[in-house]
């Protein structure tokens, strides 16, 4: 009825809008883009802002375990620092007051070989990783003292093949192999004791021997194991070196233990290239 008014009044139709409104389809695609795409973008932003704080939580992660290894492998140099045989050090001590008295010289060498491993076992500036020549000479003064302390009845040897001695080995390695094979294979054995240690090239190897002519790993000494040291020595090489090495203890056929050490042959940066030719020399 409004509308028949409206209409007579003006003289106008007026259309009745339809009471559903439909947007035209292009409109409504563009639309149905943009909220997809926004959607998207949202998506692709997040993903974006996540991949970079897992970057960053990673990148932390990996500085913490960092930290973390280096913290452990300069506590484990500490714990074999503290752990330098504390009857061997009595001992020492000990004899060098008793030979005061009777052979001042003997005493004299006995005092000074002890200096230089207590000097070089004590410092809290050691690295996780030495030189061979260096670590050689450390058991080599380990076991003067201990020579001096048995008599005759020790004795060694250091077999360094050429283009060895600048070669990378753990700090602290040998001094617990020859100690494990004094107080192991050579306590109780009624012949003179033998140690040798031996270091040669195998391709892209390092080969490290600790040899005695001892008991043998399942002479009587066994019972007492294989000790704290040669335990330690396995973990640490599977740490520094997983799956790139190898230690193995067999018994030697005349008589006696070997321990065997493979190492990947690595030299100091500066040392690399000299000690490279070398090396391939005696391949």
């Amino acid at each position: 009825m409004n509308v028949a008014l409206v209409h007579a009044g003006f003289g106008v139709p007026l259309a009745v809008p339809d009471p559903v409104w439909i947007p035209p389809a292009r409109d409504l695609m563009g639309h149905g883009l943009l909220y997809v795409g926004s959607v998207a973008g949202a998506w692709l932003l997040r993903a974006l802002v996540e991949a970079r704080e897992n970057e960053r939580r990673a990148a932390r992660l990996m500085l913490e375990k960092s930290q973390l290894e280096t913290s452990l492998r300069q506590t484990e140099l500490d714990v074999l620092r503290m752990r330098l045989n504390p009857h061997f050090l009595f001992n020492s001590l000990q004899n060098i007051s008793v030979l005061t008295l009777h052979d001042p010289e003997t005493a004299s060498r006995m005092l000074t070989r002890l200096g230089d491993l207590l000097r070089v076992s004590l410092r809290r500036d050691t690295a996780g990783e030495t030189t061979l020549q260096a670590e050689a000479s450390l058991a080599a003064a380990y076991l003067s003292i201990e020579q001096m302390r048995f008599g005759d009845r020790l004795s060694f040897a250091v077999d360094l093949a050429p283009g060895t001695e600048r070669a990378l080995v753990p700090s602290f390695l040998l001094q617990p192999l020859v100690e494990h094979a004094i107080r192991h294979g050579l306590d109780g054995v009624p012949h003179q004791g033998v140690i040798a240690i031996r270091a040669r090239i195998d391709s892209e190897s390092l080969l490290l021997t600790v040899t005695d002519n001892g008991a043998g790993p399942n002479g009587a000494s066994a019972t007492r194991g294989n000790g704290i040291g040669v335990g330690a020595t396995c973990e640490r090489l599977a740490r520094l070196y997983p799956g790139r090495h190898a230690f193995a203890m067999r018994a030697v056929p005349d008589g006696g233990t070997e321990v065997a050490i493979t190492l990947p042959l690595r030299f100091d940066a500066a040392d690399a290239p000299d000690h490279a030719h070398a090396a391939a020399a005696h391949r």
